[in-house]
């Protein structure tokens, strides 16, 4: 064996020897001159990479002859590579995973040969917008707009309503999808009717009453219904209101006489006037 050939065999040996593990008879790269019919072989290294020139693991290669057949097959390792031994010839190579596919040249295989294949990224970039798709094709999707996906609220009073940031139409921003309560006419109860931002200020001389349901022993009842009505007792002019685990209802009105009916399982009505103070008034059931 010629001192050229056993370098280069002995320099094979040991790359493949790093690398992967091979069947000792395919290493006879390399015959004697006196061995005419020995099959001759080469070390083929094939290394995919992605579009950013990462390692593709799990990737399938497959070998070919210039006719187009197929030769032998494998897939790529922890480090994108796939490492063969094949007879002496020419060869080309076919790398695929998810789509995306890469291929080689024909190259003749001797002693070795490294082949590298990238996979072209089939994305466009552009800039990024909120659209739900990766327009920059950095494999993230909208994440210039941290807000996306975020509870918001909007309006204030009782116009006020929750909701999400979602996208904007035209994908420029985000914008909170809540869909604003209407704004009724004010009245004395508390409550931001009108949604302006005050509360009762079409009627000023509102005072704090407490309705307080109780039985006859003088427990707390909590759970009955309480509503204002008029001095007539026909027309309601608060809100039905339920007590609490003490029995209290709050409402605020404007000085005057007015009717209260309470229910739970019976009906009780009782009355209030308000004159410039907060009044507490107890029912009994």
């Amino acid at each position: 064996m010629k001192v050229k050939e056993l370098f280069l065999t002995i320099s094979i040996f040991l790359l493949i020897s790093t690398i992967t593990v091979v069947p000792i008879q395919a290493l006879t790269f390399i015959s004697s001159s006196t061995c005419s019919s020995c099959t001759r072989y080469g070390l083929l290294i094939v290394v995919v990479r992605d579009s950013g020139g990462n390692p593709v693991s799990g990737a399938t290669v497959t070998v070919k002859d210039p006719d187009d057949n197929y030769v032998k097959s494998g897939t790529t390792g922890r480090y994108g590579r796939y490492v063969t031994v094949l007879p002496r010839g020419d060869y080309y190579v076919v790398a695929g995973k998810d789509g995306l596919i890469a291929e080689s040249d024909v190259f003749s295989l001797r002693y070795f040969k490294r082949v590298v294949l990238t996979f072209e990224s089939s994305c466009t970039p552009e800039p990024e917008i909120c659209d739900g798709l990766d327009n920059d094709c950095d494999g993230q999707v909208d994440e210039d707009f941290p807000s996306l996906g975020q509870s918001c609220e909007v309006g204030i009073g009782e116009c006020k309503a929750t909701g999400t940031y979602v996208c904007t139409v035209d994908g420029t921003g985000t914008e909170c999808n809540a869909i604003l309560g209407q704004p009724t006419p004010e009245v004395c109860d508390g409550l931001d009717n009108d949604c302006d931002g005050e509360i009762d200020e079409d009627r000023p001389s509102c005072y704090d009453v407490t309705i307080h349901v109780e039985e006859n022993s003088g427990d707390s009842l909590s759970g009955a219904k309480v509503t204002i009505y008029d001095g007539t007792g026909t027309t309601p002019v608060t809100d039905t209101k339920t007590t609490d685990g003490n029995g209290d209802a709050q409402f605020c009105l404007s000085n005057g006489e007015y009717m209260i009916q309470v229910v739970l399982i019976d009906e009780v009505w009782g009355k209030v006037i308000v004159s410039g103070a907060p009044v507490e008034v107890t029912i009994t059931l």
